[in-house]
């Protein structure tokens, strides 16, 4: 228990690495249940702080140390759990609120950490200064995210697998109301692996957009190989 004390802040690299490991591998994380998770996620940082908190007179140095990097360490796990986390398709209405609510928890996270480790008045106040620019143009950006979400109908309208069904094509619709549509053509593998809090999938890849409800003529000639409105394409050059 001693030693779990005195390196517990070193915890913050696990989710780098679990991330990177997933990105890396050309896989989206999708959550069984969106808001579920951000309940867990919010529960998970505030344990983490707590501890972290509570721990601090019998952390070493190199635990003190990544305590006082945590909000560069947290922020970036963060992000990389944002650039991989499900948000297109048929996700992105149910996974808006969820996604613009990950990096705030993590900055207030790690900014108790952070004040309670730092020694200088003036670092935990150059800290906190950027911390708040940073979530301002982040609120900015979510705002504009969560608008477009709740006006966007989202559907898979088809799917066209491959014979040996391990990839498969999908036609996403996007309804915009007055504004009209789109359609989106997209490839993906049908690997899945599930991880607990949610499913690792594979990526989609975008091959062809078009206007809303458009028909497309899909034929699959084999099993890495399909003809798209008489255009050849291979699944392995995505």
């Amino acid at each position: 228990m001693i030693y779990i004390k005195k390196y517990f802040n070193l915890l913050i690299i696990l989710p780098l690495l679990f991330w990177t490991v997933v990105l890396s591998g050309g896989y989206s994380f999708v959550p069984v249940n969106y808001n579920g998770f951000l309940v867990g996620f919010l529960l998970i940082h505030l344990l983490y702080a707590f501890l972290a908190v509570k721990f601090k007179n019998c952390a070493g140095k190199i635990s003190r140390t990544f305590a006082i990097m945590s909000p560069i360490g947290l922020t970036a796990g963060t992000m990389l759990l944002l650039a991989v986390i499900e948000r297109d398709g048929i996700y992105s209405e149910i996974s808006a609120m969820c996604t613009v609510s990950l990096l705030p928890i993590t900055l207030i996270t790690a900014l108790i950490v952070f004040s309670f480790y730092a020694e200088y008045t003036w670092v935990k106040i150059t800290i906190g200064i950027v911390s708040g620019f940073v979530l301002g143009i982040y609120a900015v950006v979510c705002t504009a995210y969560l608008f477009s979400s709740w006006f966007v109908g989202v559907e898979v309208s088809r799917e066209v697998k491959s014979p040996d069904e391990n990839y498969v094509i999908e036609i996403i619709t996007y309804d915009e109301g007055a504004l009209g549509g789109s359609t989106k053509v997209c490839l993906r593998g049908t690997d899945e692996i599930f991880v607990g809090l949610g499913t690792l999938k594979e990526k989609n890849y975008a091959i062809k957009h078009g206007r809303w409800r458009q028909e497309y003529d899909i034929i699959w000639t084999d099993n890495e190989t399909f003809l798209l409105d008489g255009k050849e394409y291979c699944a392995k050059d995505y």
